[in-house]
C-alpha cells in the first residue's frame, strides 16, 4: 500500500460506504519497449533524427491529437494528445503500442516481431 492509500483508509470509518476505481497500472516494462522500438525505428529513418521527433510523427499519423486551425483558420497546427502514464491507462498504452509498432514495421518493411526483438536487443 502506498501513503496515500494508507490515509484514505485511516480516514474511513468501521461501516462507512466507499468507491473504489480498480485500475491497472502502467507497464514501465512496455513503456521502455516502447521507446527502445522508437529508438530503432528513427535510427533507421534518416527523416527523423530522434526518437522524440519519431514520437510526434506517429501521434500524428494516427491522429492522436487534433489540428487546431490558427491564422483566420487557414492553417491548421497538430496539438498531440499525451501519452504520459497519467493520460493513458495500460490497456490504453498497449493498443497505442500495436498501432506505432504496425505502423513503424509497415514504414521500414519488417515484420512487427522482427522491430520489437531489434527493440528488446538494443
Amino acid at each position: 500500500a502506498t501513503d496515500p492509500a494508507r490515509a484514505f483508509w485511516k480516514s474511513c470509518k468501521p461501516g462507512q460506504l466507499v468507491r473504489l476505481d480498480g485500475k491497472r497500472p502502467r507497464n514501465p516494462e512496455r513503456h521502455k519497449l516502447y521507446w527502445a522500438m522508437l529508438t530503432v525505428a528513427a535510427e533507421n529513418m534518416p527523416r527523423f533524427e530522434t526518437a522524440e521527433r519519431l514520437h510526434y510523427g506517429v501521434k500524428q499519423a494516427l491522429r492522436l491529437g487534433e489540428f487546431i486551425p490558427i491564422r483566420g483558420g487557414k492553417e491548421p497546427v497538430f496539438v498531440p494528445a499525451s501519452t504520459s502514464f497519467a493520460a493513458m491507462s495500460e490497456h490504453e498504452f498497449a493498443d497505442f503500442m500495436d498501432k506505432v509498432c504496425a505502423l513503424l514495421s509497415e514504414s521500414l518493411g519488417v515484420h512487427p516481431v522482427q522491430l520489437l526483438e531489434e527493440a528488446k536487443a538494443a
